[in-house]
């Protein structure tokens, strides 16, 4: 919340009891939702990855254009066609949805209802009784 923040240091004991029953797959969830419900970050990739989907799209598109007409290369018929597509496609499909994810996570940080300041301590407000 852009507190200050200080490290609590502690020595942990070792485990007691047997072995955890905490599976592989429950630690993987575990750490996908920690990774992914305190940031916005995943939400930035995707928006990079349609950039880069829909670039890589236009370079394909005029390397193919230049290898058939330039230099008279034999291209497979309806592969150029489909992976242009296919590439440029994708990229447009997921820039949306990252645009869309952008607005609902600016959403999301509004109605958490965090206050717009904090007060440190008594003697900082100023306000009249």
């Amino acid at each position: 919340m852009g507190f200050k923040q200080q490290a609590f240091l502690y020595n942990r004991k070792p485990r007691e009891a047997g072995k955890t029953k905490y599976t592989y797959k429950k630690m993987f969830n575990l750490a996908l939702t920690g990774i992914i419900s305190f940031s916005t970050k995943p939400l930035r990739i995707s928006l990079i990855l349609g950039v880069l989907s829909i670039l890589l799209g236009i370079i394909l598109s005029f390397y193919i254009f230049i290898k058939y007409f330039f230099f008279n290369a034999d291209i497979i018929k309806g592969w150029s066609s489909i992976m242009i597509t296919v590439i440029f496609m994708g990229g447009v499909q997921l820039l949306s949805l990252s645009v869309i994810s952008e607005y609902l996570s600016k959403i999301y940080e509004q109605i958490k209802n965090r206050p717009e300041f904090i007060i440190k301590n008594k003697e900082d407000r100023n306000y009249e009784k």
